[in-house]
């Protein structure tokens, strides 16, 4: 069955203003319905969209990469990035693991989505920023390093690059780890008993509705 997971900002403005940035050459005409009046015509494409102060002083800037959508946080100078959190309804499970990758549980599936990279500009120099997921009472922040107040700092988390790995049944991972070459290894245990790659033959007949443990590598592409 479907199953929907989605992003929620808590506290946020909703009424920030969206900017649209980078124009692009092509246009989109919507001729819905019979009522011309209704049509729209030569609506804009842009490449970046920013939201101003979606949180007191934080701007949100989304854009294509090349085939998924991301997200950056740009924390102005003053802003306090505590204020940053954000929930995903549609989850059973939220965990942070080993690796700093932000772990969902969807109707038995596993979503990873990416440890954030966080960076400032310092004299026309990108600076790396050390940053890391953050739970508490069921939502997802953001642990931040040592950085400079008086400059802007960039979080980029990867919104919709994630990975839908497990069965029909439930699927609970206890430790993940990323290799040298970009291979995400996850162990724990399923009820499942269709996980994708195994043997049909073999783990059906072994399972029979009792839980087995699983060793799953994904690639990073």
């Amino acid at each position: 069955p479907g199953a929907g997971l989605r992003l929620e900002w808590l506290g946020a403005n909703p009424a920030a203003r969206s900017v649209g940035q980078q124009p692009q050459p092509s246009t989109t005409n919507y001729l819905t319905g019979s009522d011309a009046r209704k049509w729209q015509t030569g609506v804009p494409h842009f490449g970046r969209i920013q939201y101003n102060d979606l949180f007191p002083g934080v701007d949100i800037v989304y854009y294509g990469n090349p085939q998924q959508l991301e997200y950056d946080l740009i924390v102005n100078p003053g802003a306090d990035p505590a204020k940053i959190r954000f929930r995903l309804p549609g989850a059973s499970q939220v965990t942070i693991a080993p690796n700093g990758d932000l772990v969902a549980q969807v109707t038995g599936q596993t979503v990873l989505f990416h440890k954030p990279v966080l960076h400032q500009i310092v004299n026309g120099a990108k600076r790396p920023v050390t940053g890391s997921y953050a739970l508490a009472d069921g939502t997802v922040g953001f642990r931040i390093g040592k950085f400079d107040p008086a400059l802007p700092l960039v979080i980029d988390p990867v919104f919709g690059d994630f990975t839908l790995a497990g069965g029909s049944g439930d699927e609970f991972p206890t430790a993940a780890v990323e290799d040298s070459q970009g291979f995400l290894y996850i162990v724990g245990t399923t009820n499942s008993t269709d996980l994708p790659g195994i043997l049909r033959a073999v783990q059906p007949t072994n399972a029979g509705g009792a839980t087995d443990v699983f060793v799953m590598k994904l690639s990073g592409n």
